[in-house]
Formats: C-alpha cells, sequence, structure tokens
C-alpha cells in the first residue's frame, strides 16, 4: 500500500536534462556569477554557488565541463554605489522620501539632496536613481557612485502622476532623458557599419528607409543625446549625418575639435 517508481533506475536526485540542456545552464549559472558580488545580490550568493555546483556536478564525471576553459566572460567591475540599492528599492517601494549628500560631476561640489525615488537603472555596470527632486521640482537622474550618506525617511511622497517607468526612457540612448520633444534622426552607414548595425543597432526605434550595395540609410527616433553623438562617433567615418542639422553640426564640431587636438592639417 505504496508508491513505487515503474522504472527501477529512476531516482528523484537525477537532473532531467540532456547535454546541450545542462550546457545551456551551466552558461547562464556562469553569467549569473559574474553578479554575486555585487551588494545587492549578495545575499543570494550561497544559492548562485549552489546552481553552479549542482549542474557541474550533473555533467558527466568522466567528461566534466570545465566552462571557463572554453568561454570567458566579461567582468563586471562595480564603480560603487551598489550598498544603497536595496534601501532606494525599499523607498520606491513604500514611496517614502530619502535624503543623500551628491557629488556634482563637473564642480565636484556636494550638496544635500530630499528626492521621491521613482526607478532604478543600470547602464553599463553603473546604477542610476531616477527621482523627483522635491527641492528642484522635477525629475533628476542620480549617479548612486555620488551619493553620500543615503537615510530613508518614514514621510510619504506622492509620486508625479506623468511619470511612467516603461516610457520614461522610450527615446533615450544610454541614461540620458529629455524634457523636449524627440527628433527623427537620418543617417547613411557604408556596407560595414550597416551589417554591424543590423544586428546592433543604436536603438529599438532604429529601422532602414533606403538601402542599395554601398550604402544602408537608417531612422531613429531619438532625444539628441551625449550617448547618442558618442556612438555615431565611434564609428569614424562609416555614418554620415544627414538629418537633423543641428545633430550634423554637433558631429562636425566634435570632429573638427579632434583634428584640432591632434595637430592634423597643421
Amino acid at each position: 500500500k505504496g508508491y513505487f517508481y515503474e522504472d527501477p533506475e529512476f531516482t528523484i536526485n537525477d537532473v532531467p536534462l540532456n547535454e546541450s540542456d545542462l550546457d545551456a545552464v551551466k552558461f547562464a549559472a556562469n553569467t549569473l556569477l559574474q553578479f554575486k558580488d555585487v551588494e545587492m545580490f549578495r545575499e543570494f550568493g550561497n544559492a548562485i554557488d549552489k546552481i553552479v555546483d549542482r549542474v557541474t556536478l550533473s555533467t558527466n564525471s568522466k567528461h566534466p565541463l570545465e566552462l571557463n576553459e572554453f568561454v570567458q566572460f566579461e567582468t563586471a567591475f562595480s564603480v560603487g554605489g551598489g550598498e544603497f540599492l536595496p534601501d532606494l528599492l525599499q523607498a520606491i517601494q513604500k514611496s517614502v522620501a530619502v535624503y543623500f549628500e551628491y557629488e556634482n560631476f563637473n564642480s565636484n561640489t556636494v550638496k544635500p539632496r530630499k528626492v521621491c525615488p521613482l526607478l532604478l537603472k543600470e547602464y553599463r555596470n553603473r546604477w542610476y536613481l531616477i527621482s523627483y527632486d522635491l527641492i528642484k521640482d522635477r525629475i533628476t537622474t542620480y549617479a548612486l557612485e555620488r551619493m553620500r550618506k543615503l537615510e530613508l525617511s518614514e514621510e510619504k511622497v506622492v509620486k508625479p502622476h506623468h511619470f511612467n517607468p516603461k516610457d520614461f526612457f522610450r527615446y533615450s540612448i544610454g541614461i540620458s532623458t529629455n524634457e523636449s520633444e524627440f527628433e527623427r534622426v537620418l543617417f547613411t552607414a557604408n556596407d560595414v557599419a550597416s551589417k554591424y548595425l543590423q544586428t546592433q543597432p543604436l536603438h529599438h526605434s532604429q529601422c532602414i528607409v533606403k538601402q542599395n550595395e554601398l550604402f544602408t540609410t537608417f531612422e531613429l527616433e531619438v532625444f539628441v543625446s551625449e550617448e547618442l553623438i558618442r556612438s555615431i562617433l565611434s564609428f569614424g567615418g562609416e555614418i554620415t549625418v544627414l538629418e537633423p542639422a543641428s545633430l550634423k553640426e554637433k558631429i562636425e564640431a566634435r570632429v573638427k575639435m579632434m583634428v584640432g587636438n591632434y595637430g592634423i592639417g597643421n
């Protein structure tokens, strides 16, 4: 009057995955392993280790899969500020104000801030807080690495009704936002840059307007930001901006500055 497995070889401890499944799981586990020392995820460090160990043990012991011998993962370097993530997340969930001191990037001056935290965003291994600054009376972005002496209050705050985290970065490249309207950016790329851009688009709105054997014309709907300018400049002469004229002028000014810095043409 009990239960038994019809297959005498079956054991609940076996992982019902084939070799390809195990490879995929181990690849994912090793990717996750890169973040185990980030402050917010540190409490899950043991769990991450157990996942990696379990997958390793489940692999054929005669031919163990030592992933590090075949794959090199990019190391995520932390520049600081990760220790504030749990408190800021709690403040967002509870809708309470937070206080902190903030070091300005340009002037290096430190000033007190009081904000209503709205959203945490990661960009290139750096964490940013999108918040409604209760002193400036506007939505402001702060880098966690430049925060000091963060304190949570018990003061309830009302989030701006117009703020939508899903749409806030809709027209952004990187972390920059703009209170003005987005712009239609038109540019051409040669064959080499075109192939790259079709696999690694600059923005999710990117689409092809025209294409021939030599050039491809792309269109974006984005804010004109520093990240956009630097992304375009990273392609050197492989990209030519057509519209808007203001962006074209900014690119030309940067190129002239680069030429002057290296003494080209003197």
